[in-house]
């Protein structure tokens, strides 16, 4: 059985894991705890986690990188929170190891509190009670209806949506700040950060806690606020100066504030803050209600349970680096065709560098996909050739693309796309740094319209380019005359990405069999999702465009794994789609012919 260990403290165990989480891990794991009330440190996590598969981490428990090079059996690094800055993320990808992270279903409980909070410093609640604990008697004071009153949220995460419906609910006004968000709810006004500091009777910090965000309210924005205002903050410590609070505490700049974390250990409130008579402090407890706790526990022990049966587990942050799971199948790495031959290539990868702006025409935003974590994709897979494939999302833009043909190596080329007036001082910049074509797709997202593939056709065939082309296979009758003439090498994307059910009487198919009849054309035979209505494992439906390509055509056909699979869920396994091509392909010449031979002539190794 997969061994577990569980970091969590075990005075804190009940709290923060539960009953619940520990039967069901028991139930597929053999799982080890914590048994000191305090957290481990890094060395007797190490020695108590050595025979771990997974680690399933308290939410204060860190991860340098020591740690993964003190385990070299760990698989897995399972946080049971969704914050994972003191996890070193780098370190354990060049090690192997996942990282995951749960999701926040703590939403209703935070934004309960904050409304909690607001009520109470509305009425002075907590100064009430705590003067008759002291046998005083309170003088009453003017209380303020929450209706009626603005709300200003700095922030729009899963959170402030949740708690902008709560305090409309009131009858509250809301104003939110968050540049790097478009708000389409007609009921909450975006404004500046100046703006609602300017305008809100409450003002609640919920930014995320990030290089940007570092002090985000100081001396100056304190200084902006309403002397009769109400600061919140229920994100992270780290967003506030506690100096410049406890100044506009102090000099009247606001009339109190509610504080459920701080810069004090475990986020909680700093001592010299919670002790002044116009803060309401809590011990970072906003999130600690049964269903939140359980809600991370039970999805961190499915996280886990995923992992031994094959998956990747939702919440991965970097599951195309964690070359450790292939003890679990995951990602299909047990082939039952190992792939054996010198040279194999994989003829279309995107890679996605933070760095790199997206185009305006990109139709969506993806994930970071490094040149890095391609590599040990790469090398599960047992392929030393690639190509780089320009994503639609950069436009013209080809600078990631070409760092990552040089990180690559020696065993990578490029596609690249280029405006139709690229000048041959550009192609041949271009030919210098590895890029072997040019691509054109001509579905949403393309920017290169078909009226300039003949030009640019013509442009590249003396430096022995090839057209890359994507489209909906059914279109291919419409153009194939066109096709047919030019005088570049053609590659057809994805099996012609027949994005409707294809038969072999289609017009389309026999359209793209005229072209591989031609002395230029080459297909993929690869990404069967982009097509197929069955699915994985099999892909029934488009698996016979394989064998017939294949067989009718082995000097024409290529292999491509499509990583990382962009905008496709859920992620296809790597491995489990070679395997698919591997047996679908009529024994080890053909398969020569379509891993090694193949794209030795097309892009020229």
């Amino acid at each position: 059985m997969n061994k577990v260990f569980v970091s969590h403290p075990r005075h804190m165990l009940d709290h923060y894991f539960g009953a619940r989480a520990s039967a069901l891990l028991a139930t597929f794991a053999d799982a080890a705890y914590n048994t000191e009330d305090r957290e481990l440190t890094i060395p007797e996590l190490a020695d108590a986690a050595r025979d771990a598969d997974v680690i399933i981490a308290y939410r204060q428990t860190p991860a340098p990188r020591a740690l993964f090079e003190a385990l070299p059996k760990l698989a897995a690094f399972v946080r049971c929170a969704v914050d994972i800055r003191t996890v070193d993320v780098d370190a354990a990808s060049e090690h192997g190891v996942l990282v995951t992270q749960a999701s926040a279903g703590f939403v209703p409980a935070v934004s309960e509190w904050v409304i909690g909070a607001m009520l109470d410093l509305a009425r002075s609640t907590t100064a009430y009670a705590s003067a008759y604990r002291r046998h005083e008697s309170p003088v009453p004071a003017m209380g303020r209806e929450l209706r009626g009153s603005t709300l200003g949220v700095i922030g729009y995460g899963q959170i402030s949506r949740y708690l902008c419906d709560l305090a409309l609910a009131f009858g509250m006004r809301v104003i939110v700040s968050d540049p790097y968000t478009r708000i389409d709810d007609s009921r909450v006004r975006q404004v500046s950060m100046d703006a609602l500091l300017g305008d809100a009777d409450f003002v609640v910090c919920l930014a995320p806690a990030n290089a940007q965000t570092a002090n985000l309210m100081n001396a100056r924005t304190f200084a902006a606020m309403k002397p009769d205002a109400y600061f919140i903050n229920a994100a992270r410590g780290e967003l506030v100066d506690d100096a410049a609070l406890l100044h506009a505490l102090e000099s009247g700049r606001m009339a109190g504030c509610a504080l459920d974390v701080g810069r004090a250990p475990d986020q909680m409130p700093s001592p010299a803050l919670a002790a002044h008579p116009r803060v309401i402090a809590a011990p970072h407890v906003g999130g600690l209600t049964p269903g939140a706790i359980e809600h991370q526990s039970m999805e961190t022990v499915a996280q886990t349970q995923a992992l031994f049966e094959g998956r990747v587990p939702a919440g991965a942050v970097n599951a195309a680096r964690a070359f450790r799971l292939t003890r679990f199948d995951v990602g299909g790495c047990a082939m039952s065709t190992p792939l054996t031959f010198d040279g194999a290539c994989d003829c279309h990868i995107h890679v996605y560098e933070d760095g790199y702006p997206l185009a305006a025409s990109a139709t969506f935003t993806p994930p970071p996909a490094p040149a890095s974590a391609y590599r040990d994709v790469q090398r599960a897979l047992g392929l030393s050739r690639v190509i780089v494939v320009q994503p639609t999302g950069y436009g013209f833009d080809n600078r990631c693309t070409l760092a990552a043909i040089a990180q690559l190596g020696e065993g990578a080329r490029g596609i690249a796309v280029v405006p139709p007036d690229v000048n041959d001082d550009e192609l041949q910049r271009l030919h210098d740094a590895g890029v072997r074509g040019v691509r054109f797709m001509m579905l949403p997202g393309g920017v290169m319209p078909w009226d300039a593939l003949a030009g640019i056709s013509a442009r590249i065939a003396p430096l022995g380019w090839n057209i890359n082309l994507q489209l909906d296979g059914h279109t291919l009758p419409q153009h194939e005359a066109m096709l047919a003439r030019l005088p570049s090498k053609l590659v057809i994307d994805h099996l012609g990405k027949f994005l409707a059910p294809v038969t072999a009487q289609s017009d389309g198919f026999a359209s793209l069999c005229r072209l591989l009849d031609g002395p230029r054309c080459w297909v993929k035979l690869s990404a069967p999702y982009e097509s197929s209505r069955e699915g994985a494992p099999a892909y029934g439906d488009v698996a016979w465009l394989v064998r017939d390509l294949s067989t009718r055509y082995p000097e024409r056909g290529l292999w491509a794994s499509n990583w990382p699979h962009p905008n496709v869920r859920p992620l296809p396994k790597d491995a489990r789609l070679l395997d698919w091509a591997m047996q679908l392909l009529d024994g080890d010449e053909v398969r020569r012919r379509v891993f090694v031979d193949n794209p030795a002539e097309v892009y020229g190794f």
